[in-house]
């Protein structure tokens, strides 16, 4: 072999060698890069774990600007019209109704001493009336002052043509004297009703010792305040020395009346209707009333009237027809009611 071949192979080899050597070079390299782009991914993966979510909210709408215009003055003759526009429908809605409702019928409930006739007629309601003019105070109104009797009403209006009213009378009256001696009758309540004949006022419950002053009807009751009304009553008290002492208390018609009012109308709530004779208020501290025929009930003072009437309708109620006499229930000398048999 000569120098040239020799050479030849001798490089072809050493080439050889130096890519072999190149190749296995290169693939270490490779595996590195593998595992390094492992790492890589895993260790991203753990970042984003342990990084919150990230919330992506919608951009802001922008408010847009406002601007104001000022408005145009309105003319007067366009104010005028537009005004003249809405009365216009008012009018034409009120003519309306003015036509379509109106009075049919007029329906009376609770009426006894009176015809649902004359109720009627005392309301002043009449058919063909407009629904909407008719006024509830006045009907009642008009129904007490001309109907006396008639202590409330009610008045209401069933579409489309219908008037009901309701009215409940008064269950009894009570007479009492005016200055000018002439008798009327009132109610429980203190309302006037109407004016009765002298010979009348024994059939009713008289109240003695106030007068009314001026009584008119459907009016409330007011007591005379003159002198000759008032009287001295006398109570006891003592002084520091334990001397005993009258005391002079002056009594207004207008606290005997009160008295009154108070008594009838605990009469009313316990049922006794028409069974009293007479009450008698001259002397505040010594009130007296007449049962009947056959006793003299005995209230005393002016506190606690509404209780004494009741334990004297209780104990009463409890007594048999034949016993008369004085029945006292002013609890002065006992806590019960004494009965003091007429000899």
């Amino acid at each position: 072999m000569d120098t040239k071949e020799r050479s030849r192979r001798s490089t072809g080899g050493t080439t050889t060698r130096r890519r072999s050597s190149g190749a296995n070079k290169e693939a270490p390299k490779k595996r590195r890069t593998a595992g390094t782009g492992t790492q890589n991914a895993r260790r991203a993966s753990t970042r984003r774990r342990r990084q919150p979510e990230r919330v992506v909210r919608a951009p802001r709408e922008e408010i847009p600007e406002v601007s104001y215009t000022m408005p145009k003055p309105m003319s007067p003759g366009g104010f005028l019209l537009k005004l003249a526009s809405v009365v216009a429908v008012v009018a034409a809605i009120l003519m309306c109704l003015s036509l379509f409702f109106r009075v049919e019928e007029v329906v009376v409930s609770g009426a006894d001493k009176y015809t649902p006739w004359m109720v009627k007629e005392a309301s002043g309601v009449k058919d063909g009336d407009s629904l909407l003019s008719i006024s509830d105070a006045r009907v009642a109104g008009n129904i007490r002052l001309a109907l006396p009797y008639v202590d409330t009403v009610r008045v209401g209006i069933k579409l489309p043509g219908t008037v009901n009213i309701e009215i409940t009378e008064l269950e009894t009256t009570y007479a009492i004297q005016a200055r000018d001696n002439s008798w009327w009758l009132i109610a429980s309540d203190g309302r006037v009703v109407e004016p009765i004949e002298a010979s009348a006022a024994a059939g009713y419950t008289r109240i003695l010792g106030v007068q009314a002053d001026a009584p008119r009807t459907d009016q409330k009751v007011t007591a005379v305040e003159e002198a000759t009304q008032q009287s001295t009553e006398a109570t006891e008290e003592t002084d520091g020395d334990g001397v005993t002492l009258p005391t002079v208390v002056q009594i207004t018609g207008a606290q005997r009346l009160s008295a009154v009012l108070t008594i009838l109308q605990s009469l009313e709530d316990n049922g006794v209707l028409g069974q009293i004779a007479s009450i008698d208020v001259s002397n505040l501290n010594d009130i007296t009333m007449e049962y009947g025929q056959r006793l003299t009930i005995v209230l005393g003072t002016a506190e606690n009237l509404d209780y004494k009437v009741t334990y004297m309708a209780r104990a009463v109620a409890q007594l048999a027809d034949y016993e008369t006499g004085e029945l006292d229930v002013s609890f002065k000398y006992s806590q019960e009611a004494l009965l003091n048999p007429e000899s």
